[in-house]
């Protein structure tokens, strides 16, 4: 029987050829030595050893008796391969399962902003996208590790060189920081202050001593087993990262890319500067340049950000505490012009500086001037009304028929010395003086903070939705197939409008799922909605939502439209037919022509024939001299004076009251 092969013989020959070849005695080895007693591994690694300390002049080393040293490489070699077919086995990085959908969701040409979002949403970093989907994640990492620690010692490397080279060359030793800098606590003078917070002193003090000698005093706090240099670097790299990120664009920022996508989505700025708000961020930044950095534009604009608000500038601030304490303000304004100063001030918001609601600074209030004007001998208050082309009168027209004999005013009585001093003045007269009248203080009030439609239709719609209690899902389907839904019209109508628009939709869209992501997840994600929100997310898939609820609202109120158009019909042509036959009107229309022409001309013939109803109208507008009494006033009293009848106009035109309440629109 032959014996089994054993490696350890095996290397101890192959090392006791090597040591007798390097010897320079060659000795051959049967297969029977081999066979039989082998030589000892320790002996022929001891004379390896020998050989090359001899040539080296260095004394030799003796080989410790380890006979598991060929185990040891046998193993690291082994693991090294393992290592290996473990980094093979690892997935791809679109093949993992944690990452596997993001990528689908580019393959399938969603776009980048997108899917970056669903990674952000997911508590996932969405720089992943920028990596090789064909190899696997911590491979790449590793190198990734690799290039920056070898970039890292490189640079350090070849800066220790150039400083060693340039102190060599000018004679000096090289700088402490570059050679061999020591730590805190051994370097001597910086020891007696590691010493003293080694007992027990308060750091306060050893601060203290530092700022007395000369000293920076944080070297307190910084650690003793590290030198004065390392830690300073690294607090002065770690200070230019900072500044590096803040000189980083506004877009590229992670804590503002999102409010500026909301403006590019067309969301008002009013709500992107209330969205800052709540996350306690500067609402100002949703009007920077979203292509500079904060610090720039910041520093760009020191002096109004110093400029204190209206409200607590000394200047004005006296003025608003007058609104608050109840003063009208049109006495307030009346206050500003006084001391010189803008009566619009106080129409601004109080709780921004002047310099940023007004381009101007202090603007003083500046007397009118008075305009020179050239009138007419004689100055004539005139009626501008509607008067109708004689060519364009049809023949059986009440203004045709008014030419008559037998319809003319005769003998009219009218005080042309009355008339004269309403309605005329003498040139150098000056118009009576307008009577001081107070200010609206609806108008005038200080301007409020703006209350953003997106709030106020969320609560308008919870509370419609409220009352209407349906499931989303059930109605989405009713009205995607126009069945009958037990709603009034008015219901159905407030569901209609509360419809996403364009803009809304690109949010809700952007907020949920991809359509092939899991129904429980599309679900979770609308749960979390508002009640408007959520009716808004349901009725995305309904195509043509819009059209259908009309369809809805139509068939819910056609026969209560009917209804009314008949009855407003009705009413209609008995008000026609009142206007047309009341003879009280026929008189008062010849009245009101013959006074607005004696207006106009003077009592020349040039006076028009013909008018339209809604110059009657005018009557009431146009004023006399004295400023107070109208046209209407004087024809009233015209008319009294003439033919008191015509006056009880009113019984005639009763159908005309009622035919008020008939609109217009629904009839068309």
């Amino acid at each position: 029987t032959t014996k089994p092969f054993s490696p350890h013989k095996a290397l101890g020959a192959l090392f006791a050829k090597r040591a007798a070849q390097s010897e320079g005695k060659v000795q051959e080895i049967s297969e029977s030595d081999t066979a039989g007693q082998s030589p000892s591994p320790q002996k022929a690694l001891g004379a390896l050893f020998a050989k090359r300390a001899a040539e080296e002049q260095k004394p030799v080393e003796s080989v410790p008796d380890e006979s598991a040293k060929p185990h040891k490489a046998l193993e690291a070699l082994f693991a090294k391969r393992a290592a290996q077919s473990e980094d093979n086995s690892a997935p791809i990085l679109k093949e993992d399962p944690e990452y596997a959908k993001y990528f689908k969701m580019m393959k399938l040409g969603m776009p980048r902003e997108t899917v970056m979002q669903a990674l952000e949403r997911d508590g996932k970093d969405a720089s992943i996208l920028d990596l090789d989907p064909e190899l696997p994640l911590e491979k790449q990492k590793k190198d990734a590790e690799k290039v920056k620690q070898s970039a890292t010692d490189g640079k350090k490397s070849a800066l220790e060189a150039m400083f060693a080279k340039r102190a060599a060359a000018m004679g000096t030793p090289p700088a402490p920081g570059m050679v061999a800098a020591k730590p805190l606590k051994d370097d001597p003078e910086y020891q007696k202050y590691m010493k003293m917070l080694k007992i027990g002193m308060p750091v306060e003090n050893v601060k203290q001593a530092l700022e007395r000698d000369g000293k920076d005093p944080l070297i307190a706090e910084m650690d003793p087993t590290k030198s004065y240099e390392s830690q300073r670097k690294k607090e002065e790299s770690e200070s230019q990262a900072e500044e590096a990120k803040t000189d980083v664009p506004l877009k590229d920022m992670p804590e503002y890319a999102k409010f500026f996508k909301m403006l590019k989505m067309g969301i008002p700025l009013g709500a992107v500067r209330q969205a800052l708000q709540k996350e306690g961020k500067d609402p100002d930044i949703a009007e920077m340049d979203p292509n500079e950095s904060v610090s720039s534009q910041q520093k760009a604009q020191p002096e109004v950000a110093a400029e204190p608000p209206l409200q607590e500038d000394p200047e004005y601030m006296k003025f608003f505490k007058m609104l608050k304490m109840g003063i009208p303000v049109g006495a307030v304004q009346n206050a500003l012009k006084k001391e010189g100063k803008d009566p619009e001030i106080i129409n601004m918001d109080p709780a921004r500086p002047l310099s940023t609601q007004s381009k101007s600074k202090k603007t003083e209030v500046s007397q009118p001037k008075k305009k020179k004007l050239n009138p007419p001998k004689v100055a004539r208050k005139r009626l501008h009304w509607n008067k109708i082309d004689e060519s364009k009168l049809d023949a059986s027209s009440f203004w045709n028929q008014a030419k008559d004999q037998s319809l003319q005013l005769v003998g009219l009585d009218i005080d042309n010395d009355e008339f004269a001093n309403l309605f005329t003045a003498p040139i150098n007269n000056e118009a009576a003086p307008k009577k001081a009248t107070k200010p609206d203080a609806k108008k005038n009030s200080s301007k409020q903070k703006v209350q953003l439609i997106d709030s106020r239709r969320r609560m308008n719609g919870s509370i419609l939705l409220a009352k209407f209690k349906v499931d989303y899902n059930v109605l989405a389907k009713q009205v995607n197939t126009m069945e009958y839904v037990k709603a009034e019209a008015n219901e159905l109508r407030g569901m209609m409008q509360l419809l996403p628009t364009k803009d809304e939709s690109l949010a809700l869209r952007s907020y949920l799922p991809p359509m092939d992501a899991p129904r429980s997840e599309i679900d979770d994600s609308i749960n979390k909605l508002g009640e408007c929100e959520r009716y808004m997310a349901v009725m995305l898939d309904v195509p043509d939502a819009n059209s259908k609820f009309e369809c809805m609202v139509f068939r819910a109120e056609f026969e209560s439209h009917a209804e009314s158009i008949r009855d407003g019909t009705k009413m209609l042509a008995e008000a026609c037919n009142a206007v047309k036959n009341s003879e009280r009107f026929q008189k008062l229309l010849l009245y009101c022509l013959k006074l607005g022409n004696a207006l106009n001309t003077g009592g020349s013939n040039e006076g028009v024939s013909a008018i339209t109803l809604d110059s009657l109208l005018k009557l009431a507008e146009a004023k006399a001299f004295d400023r107070q009494t109208s046209v209407l006033h004087y024809l009233v009293s015209i008319v009294q004076k003439n033919d008191a009848d015509v006056l009880k106009l009113s019984d005639d035109f009763a159908p005309v009251k009622a035919a008020e309440r008939v609109a217009m629109d629904m009839l068309s």
